[in-house]
């Protein structure tokens, strides 16, 4: 069985990723007015070289759509811009994840002159190894090596390495990769490939025996050491893991440090660490996805509204990072913006409003007193087998102005408790009433006797 590459191929996922994409403030769009404000920056740039530098500023800041939309918008005149221009279409594309849009571009005419594969032949090979034309990416892969082995440090292991998984049966390839390398006696550049390729296949077990014949140079190289210490905490040695990355300040190390607070349940704490992650690296996708239910537990509701809105959700999860924005604000108390983002779903969506939605919908509105607005999402959501929509429904149809009644402040404080008047107050005692006293019954019982044997005799 052919070994997935989904995990594997993060690598070069990483390498975009990593230096294009933090995230900007949600939403995005890609409107015409946006369009028009960006188009309206670059006619100030004077050169070609301007326009590019401000299209590399937008992807390496994670505002892929204004890059994407500047170059198509664009014109260079220069062949080497129009070649830049191609390649850089083509990385977001990749990010993007639209493979079959990368493949179509990296196969225009300039980028396929022998001169320019070794800056794109990469990206082509794993859109097509993605996309599963795995007859492509090895004719892609003969050339690429033809023209980028005189440029690599490190003999192409990676994409080597890829190609040789692609086009194998055998499910002892990865093990053989490190059982035949002694990682101790490599130097800093294929140590640090080969600690990322441990984890990248999940084979950290396989290169951990290793770590005790390393001396003091990989521990005093921030990378390797952070590598290192990863390698530990992927294979759940908990306190080797801590001891290496303890006073390391980089990203990778935060989180870890937050993720070992978040197992024992050190919640407040955690949530600093997370937010110390973020500073190092303002776009940690991982930092994210723990601060955001973290800021809802601990009730940090404006601080889970900045992180969700920092989140590049794609377009099907889109619908549902705006209902938890919307969440989030009506949590906050921000009804209006609430109503607002609950709006922004229903033009996204052909399908009706989900039951959340609904619920969303009528609570702000109930919070907002627009009782004249509420019945339909109420409706909506009691068709939905929302029991308490249903129950505000019927005792809005039984009661008259009752949506409007039970918003009505009242003030209880100067009103007797019932319940305490009628347990705190003594009763008069009863006194039980003999109306026949025993010794009376014992008489006549005993009467009775001598009566019957009177009569009898």
């Amino acid at each position: 069985m052919k070994i997935k590459f989904g995990v594997f191929c993060l690598y070069l996922f990483i390498s975009f990723k990593l230096y294009a994409k933090s995230w900007e403030q949600y939403p995005k769009s890609d409107s015409d007015l946006e369009k028009n404000s960006i188009i309206q920056s670059a006619i100030k740039l004077n050169t070609e070289q301007e326009k590019l530098a401000l299209i590399k500023f937008y992807m390496i800041n994670g505002n892929l759509l204004k890059a994407r939309s500047l170059l198509q918008t664009t014109t260079f005149d220069n062949n080497l811009s129009k070649t830049i221009k191609l390649r850089y279409l083509a990385i977001i594309s990749f990010i993007l994840e639209e493979y079959e849009t990368t493949i179509k571009i990296l196969e225009d005419g300039n980028l396929q002159q022998f001169f320019n594969q070794n800056k794109t032949c990469q990206l082509k090979i794993l859109s097509e190894i993605i996309t599963k034309k795995n007859e492509e990416a090895l004719q892609t892969w003969r050339t690429c090596k033809e023209a980028s082995e005189s440029y690599s440090q490190n003999d192409l292991f990676w994409l080597r390495t890829i190609i040789q998984l692609n086009q194998t049966e055998s499910q002892g390839l990865t093990d053989q990769i490190f059982k035949q390398t002694t990682v101790e006696n490599l130097n800093p550049n294929f140590l640090r490939l080969y600690l990322k390729l441990a984890l990248y296949l999940n084979k950290q077990q396989l290169i951990i025996p290793r770590f005790k014949y390393f001396g003091n140079a990989p521990f005093e190289d921030v990378i390797l050491r952070e590598l290192i210490g990863l390698n530990y905490y992927r294979n759940g040695n908990l306190v080797q893991a801590y001891d290496v990355l303890n006073n390391l300040n980089t990203a990778n190390a935060e989180l870890f440090k937050g993720n070992l607070l978040l197992v024992q349940k050190l919640f407040e704490k955690a949530y600093a660490q997370f937010k110390l992650t973020l500073l190092r690296k303002s776009n940690s996708e991982n930092a994210l996805e723990r601060l955001i239910p973290l800021s809802w537990k601990l009730g940090q509701y404006k601080d889970g509204i900045d992180y969700i809105q920092k989140v590049n959700a794609d377009d099907d999860e889109k619908i549902k990072q705006l209902t938890l924005l919307a969440l989030f604000l009506t949590n906050d108390k921000k009804n209006i913006s609430a109503l607002e983002t609950i709006q922004n779903i229903l033009k996204l969506t052909n399908k009706g409003e989900a039951l959340e939605v609904s619920q969303l919908k009528y609570v702000n509105k109930f919070l907002l007193k627009q009782t004249d607005q509420i019945l339909i999402p109420l409706h909506n959501a009691c068709t939905q087998k929302d029991g308490l929509a249903c129950w505000l429904l019927i005792a809005d149809g039984s009661w008259e102005s009752f949506l409007d009644y039970i918003q009505e402040e009242r003030n209880f404080e100067d009103k007797l408790d019932i319940i305490d008047e009628y347990t705190t107050t003594v009763l008069p005692s009863f006194k039980e009433v003999e109306l026949i006293e025993q010794k009376h019954i014992e008489e006549l019982d005993e009467k009775m006797i001598k009566l019957t044997k009177q009569l009898k005799s």
